[in-house]
Formats: C-alpha cells, sequence, structure tokens
C-alpha cells in the first residue's frame, strides 16, 4: 500500500491541474461511453448512484436525467467538491460507506491515476459499495500534465492485465463483461449480479 505521504502528492497534483485547467474534464467522445454505462444501469433497474473519482460530476448529472434519485460521487480534489452531491473522499476513505448502499457504482479512468496497492483497494470497495452493477474504465496511454510534464497515469497496464485483475477481484461474485463496442481509447468493464 502507499504511504500517507505518497497519496498526497498524487492529491497535490490534481488540485494544480484542475485549478490550473478548466477544461480538464471528460471530452465528448468519453463521456458518451460514459453516459453508455449509466443507461445500461437504468435499464437494469439501478436508481442509485455513486461515481468515484467523479471528477467535476458529468455522469452524476446525467444519471439524474436518466431518472436516478440518489446520485453522489467522490472526489479526491477538495475544490469540486459540494458536501451535498459531491464528497472529498479518497479511494482509501471508502470504507464509510456501507455495503450495498448504491445499485449501481463506478469509477471512470481513475484506476491508473493510483498507486499500486490502492488499485485493487479501489475494486474491492466498489464491489462491496454496490447493490446490482458496477462499471469501471481503465486508460493505458500517457496523459501529460501540461503544467509540469508528467505523466497523470502512474499506474498503466495492459488491458489484459487489468481485465485479468478486475477478474480476480469480482469473479465469480459478479458476471464481468469487458466492453467491445467504445468508441473512446479506454478499456470498459460492467458487472452485474
Amino acid at each position: 500500500m502507499p504511504t500517507d505521504i505518497e497519496r498526497q502528492a498524487e492529491r497535490d497534483k490534481y488540485v494544480s491541474v484542475y485549478r490550473a485547467d478548466p477544461n480538464y474534464r471528460m471530452g465528448r467522445m468519453r463521456m458518451m461511453d460514459a453516459q453508455s454505462d449509466v443507461s445500461w444501469a437504468a435499464d437494469r433497474g439501478c436508481h442509485t448512484y455513486l461515481d468515484i473519482g467523479c471528477g467535476r460530476g458529468e455522469m452524476l448529472e446525467y444519471a439524474r436525467q436518466c431518472g436516478f434519485g440518489l446520485c453522489e460521487g467522490t472526489e479526491y480534489v477538495p475544490d469540486l467538491c459540494d458536501s451535498e452531491y459531491v464528497v472529498n473522499r479518497a479511494v482509501h476513505d471508502l470504507h464509510e460507506y456501507a455495503d450495498n448502499q448504491f445499485d449501481f457504482v463506478t469509477s471512470f479512468d481513475v484506476i491508473e491515476h493510483l498507486h499500486v496497492g490502492d488499485d485493487e483497494l479501489l475494486l474491492v470497495e466498489m464491489s462491496r459499495i454496490a447493490k446490482r452493477c458496477m462499471a469501471i474504465t481503465a486508460n493505458n496511454r500517457p496523459s501529460i500534465d501540461r503544467l509540469t510534464g508528467n505523466d497523470l497515469h502512474i499506474n498503466k497496464r495492459e488491458y489484459d492485465e487489468w481485465d485479468e485483475i478486475l477478474r480476480g477481484v469480482w469473479e465469480p461474485d459478479w458476471n464481468v463483461d469487458r466492453q467491445t463496442n467504445k468508441q473512446y481509447v479506454s478499456v470498459t468493464w460492467r458487472a452485474f449480479r
């Protein structure tokens, strides 16, 4: 597991990125893929939603439009939190949620930003908090911070390796489906039970 100092250093990067770039958010193609995941969960009867690492909350708004009742996000960057719909909570603080608290839990393009150890913790917590459905994406390409030149993706892996890790944590309790019909470069996995 990473130390608190290592986690804080990563958090500080994103505080800086979001402050410096008001356009740091989901792009159009990424958003279209994520919207299809939210619609999929709505079609499966999900009504409550948690988006882990929700950024500027684009998917929370879309979920409300799809008829979800309770929509909440977590974000590590305090400036993005409003304490009502988006709470300041790190992956290692997700234990504060109850088992099966939300019908649907997502984490879009977050896992590659996490330290080794926290990546699997995210998967464990998602599967504990979710009652019916989950969706997660991973991106294995560089994401360069224009201010520092640093790659923000500190945990890039081949997609087959992510697939093995996800299935190792989620199966057999969850049916895991790797999506092949997406537009964006990130790979998506959906899980349901």
